[in-house]
């Protein structure tokens, strides 16, 4: 008996040593300053009745940081339920820690572009840190985060945050927490609209990795962002919701901070390249590891055009090095766009000159190769049905299919291949650099099987329009017409159908008994046929055009433009001897202050053989001037014909 009363006395004794407010302070400050590597300061501490632990003015600071700086984690009340038995033998296990009214402190240093946390990773607190072995679960209730920021000595308080939940053990991870907290709104509000952060902490070595639900960028856990990430993020203009952030710090300095945005819906305007409009309906994710952002399959419209991004970034400086591709769905332009972006605005200024409309697909890359470095960029438009018009000879096109290519020095039409309006092939080539106004310019627009018709004058300046009407004499034509010299195809059909109606007529009637009005048909059969046989001439015909425009480097520097019209199958009246001649070969060539006339053989309706070549001198103004042909026309055969002397003017007197 006396010997169990001893025992009890002892262990009496020993719990009552321990259970002393000094002693209890002590045991849980070296507890909690080795479990998180800081310095603890606790104002009073009891043991209850159960063994429990209540501390009271709880706070923990960051060694060897002075200041506001080095506060990291208050809290009025601290509970620690431990094993009290371990405890008499010398063993303190702590089993539970409940924090009542916790408040952490996220606070930047802006000096140095560092958290105060950061600090736990110094020597010195790595030197004290010690992980238990079994981790207490640790609970908070009524908690907040306070994110804050130092510059010099000065604090500023940037925000607060409501929190409430609780740290659970890994089963299978030693020092590792999995915790689940939950904003606490002073107001009721609905369960959907309250912020969500869950995640990961592991003691030993400081690694948080965490995700956060429900984040808005205008809330205040966007203070939780180091300020060049919310400077950054401040240049998106962002608005709206992120259904689900991801964020940690690793203390590898190749890892630091880093964040994973999964971007759902939400509105920004991309602060990089050109491309300055709003995007809207974004989806997509930024990945932030370090100083590099990497952003994944960015979907996004800016107004009516679907953008895809991906890409990288290195650094949150406006002027940072990048590399993004983008590229577009297949798009519509209508007749009279009021935008083009999915270009870079000097490929737009540029592209504008064809007046296009209709589908496209396009895909630019983006690159700041340097800080602060002039961007570049390098990209194509797929044309799959277009309309385009080249201002300098604006013969329209459709069906047009091709390539747009160009980077920041130069922009190539390739194989731009499309329909006239009058059935012609036509195929654009050519190049602009820079794209810049005063770019210097080669463009070849080649129209196969184009018909001498009014699109094709209308493609042609008006100043080089009457060269056209010297050879193509309209009036002559419907005078030889008038005359009976010649006729038009349509004329002839209209003249075959008649005649083909008299000898219908004709077959219908009864010889014996009509010989009469048979002898009035035959002869106006006859009459017909003449007709018929009249040389069919159309002025013009079916023809090659290659339109060259060339323009020089520099501002004020004016566009040439050469015409080439091949000859070959080519009907024309001359106006100086409006004589019907089809021209077998040759070429007309329309140069900057004159024409060429060049080889072009030439036939009579009659047999008559020959050839013209010269120049003619294009003394012009904008309404086309004066027109000097100097030509030498040899004609080796000619017959001495009606057509002929209807030709030549009569003598003066």
């Amino acid at each position: 008996m006396l010997t169990f009363l001893m025992v009890w006395v002892a262990l009496l004794g020993a719990y009552l040593y321990l259970a002393s407010p000094s002693r209890a302070a002590k045991l849980a400050g070296d507890f909690l300053g080795a479990m998180a590597g800081t310095q603890v300061q606790i104002d009073s501490a009891h043991f209850g009745f159960d063994g429990t632990i209540t501390l009271h003015g709880l706070e923990m600071r960051v060694r060897g940081m002075p200041g506001e700086a080095g506060r990291l984690f208050e809290a009025d009340q601290a509970l620690i339920r431990h094993d009290l038995l371990r405890l008499l033998t010398g063993e303190f296990q702590v089993q539970k820690l409940t924090f009542i009214k916790p408040t952490l402190y996220l606070t930047e240093l802006v000096d140095t572009d560092r958290f105060n946390f950061q600090g736990l990773h110094e020597p010195g607190a790595q030197t004290v840190r010690r992980v238990p072995d079994r981790l207490p679960e640790l609970f908070l209730r009524q908690g907040r985060v306070v994110f804050g920021e130092v510059q010099g000595e000065a604090f500023r308080r940037l925000a607060e945050v409501q929190l409430g939940g609780n740290f659970t053990v890994s089963p299978n991870e030693p020092g590792v927490y999995f915790f689940n907290l939950r904003q606490q709104h002073r107001e009721r509000e609905a369960a959907e609209t309250q912020l969500a952060l869950n995640g990961r902490f592991d003691l030993r070595n400081l690694v948080v990795t965490a995700s956060l639900d429900q984040f808005t960028f205008d809330s205040p856990q966007r203070a939780m962002l180091p300020r060049r990430l919310r400077s950054w993020w401040d240049r998106f203009e962002p608005v709206g919701t992120l259904p689900s952030v991801r964020f940690g710090y690793d203390p590898d300095p190749k890892v630091g901070l880093n964040a994973e945005l999964e971007l759902g819906g939400v509105a920004i305007t991309l602060p990089y390249g050109k491309l300055d409009s709003r995007m809207t309906g974004v989806t997509g994710r930024f990945s932030i590891r370090g100083e590099v952002i990497t952003i994944s399959d960015l979907t996004g419209r800016i107004e009516d055009l679907q953008y895809v991004i991906n890409g990288s970034v290195q650094g949150f400086s406006p002027d940072a090095p990048f590399k993004l591709w983008m590229r577009t769905d297949r798009f519509a332009i209508p007749e009279q766009p009021r935008y083009l972006l999915a270009l870079p605005t000097g490929v737009q200024k540029q592209f504008r000159k064809f007046s296009p409309s209709g589908v496209f697909k396009a895909s630019v890359v983006l690159e700041r190769a340097r800080p602060g470095s002039l961007l570049t960029y390098d990209g194509s438009v797929q044309i799959s049905d277009a309309r385009l018009v080249y201002d300098k000879f604006p013969y329209p096109l459709e069906g047009v299919k091709g390539q747009l290519r160009f980077n920041d020095e130069r922009i190539e039409l390739i194989a731009l291949r499309g329909r006239g309006p009058t059935g012609a092939d036509v195929e654009v080539n050519g190049w602009i650099a820079p794209p810049q106004d005063g770019a210097a310019a080669h463009v070849v627009v080649t129209a196969v099987d184009s018909p001498i018709d009014q699109v094709l004058y209308d493609a042609i300046p008006p100043k080089h329009r009457p060269i056209l009407d010297m050879f193509f004499d309209a009036e002559a034509h419907r005078r030889l017409v008038e005359q009976g010299l010649i006729q038009t195809s349509e004329q002839q059909r209209a003249r075959l159908g008649e005649l083909e109606e008299l000898r219908a007529r004709l077959a219908s009637l009864d010889p014996q008994l009509d010989f009469g009005q048979a002898d009035q048909l035959g002869a106006e059969i006859e009459r017909v046929r003449a007709l018929v046989e009249i040389p069919v001439f159309e002025l013009g015909g079916r023809t090659t055009v290659i339109a060259q425009s060339s323009r020089p480097l520099g501002l004020n520097k004016q566009s040439e433009l050469t015409i080439a019209i091949s000859t070959a199958s080519v009907n024309a009246l001359f106006k100086y001897w409006p004589y019907p001649l089809r021209a077998t070969g040759g070429r007309l060539l329309i140069k900057p202050g004159e024409v060429v006339v060049d080889a072009i053989a030439l036939e009579g309706l009659s047999g008559a053989i020959g050839s013209v070549t010269g120049t003619i001198e294009q003394r012009t103004d904008d309404a086309g001037g004066e027109l000097v042909p100097r030509l030498d026309l040899v004609i080796d055969a000619m017959p001495v014909d009606e057509l002929l002397y209807a030709t030549i003017d009569p003598p003066q007197d």
